[in-house]
């Protein structure tokens, strides 16, 4: 396998992981605290009414939505200020002074983690959208979640062209003008 997949996986688990978490542990604990009733039954989650299952799973894809901005914005925040070509030196020497050079990080891991993120984010707005098509959820969940969804996507878009930008003038971006970015 290539070493793009290979990144690719690796990067892919603990964010996996922690968005089926959200899911199911916010269906869980919104039913609770709504008051739905609902029973476990061989790895199924049975709701007793489908009002109740339809406010719950509301909240529980709102808190997804949320786990999914907040990840690829946590990694949109590094691609912008502690991507290792975007360093000012002064910036570098903070970090290294304060013990936190591990906040910085290459291109080949940043991209990959934003991959995954706005993956996992696109793979949410499509269930989001069948949710809402059958009626087992909100439409303005959805579209909130996918609007913002598109704006990390852009966001990201942008600084891959900075990127790029930066790699073909062989210069660090602090000598950079902004004409030339």
């Amino acid at each position: 396998m290539s070493a793009f997949i290979l990144k690719l996986l690796d990067e892919a688990v603990l964010p996996a992981i922690l968005v089926f978490c959200a899911k199911a542990g916010s269906l869980i604990l919104f039913s609770r605290y709504l008051g739905v009733s609902f029973k476990i039954e061989e790895s199924l989650i049975v709701f007793s009414s489908l009002t109740g299952f339809i406010a719950s799973n509301d909240l529980s894809n709102l808190f997804v939505g949320i786990v999914i901005l907040l990840g690829s914005g946590l990694v949109l925040l590094r691609l912008y200020f502690f991507h290792e070509s975007h360093l000012t030196p002064p910036l570098l020497a903070k970090l290294l002074d304060s013990d936190l050079e591990f906040a910085v990080s290459t291109s080949f891991n940043l991209f990959h983690q934003m991959v995954v993120w706005l993956c996992l984010g696109s793979f949410t707005a499509a269930s989001l959208l069948l949710q809402t098509l059958f009626g087992l959820g909100s439409a303005y969940i959805f579209f909130a979640v996918f609007l913002s969804l598109l704006g990390l996507t852009v966001l990201t878009i942008l600084d891959f062209e900075r990127e790029i930008k930066i790699e073909r003038s062989d210069q660090p971006a602090f000598l950079l003008t902004e004409s030339e970015l």
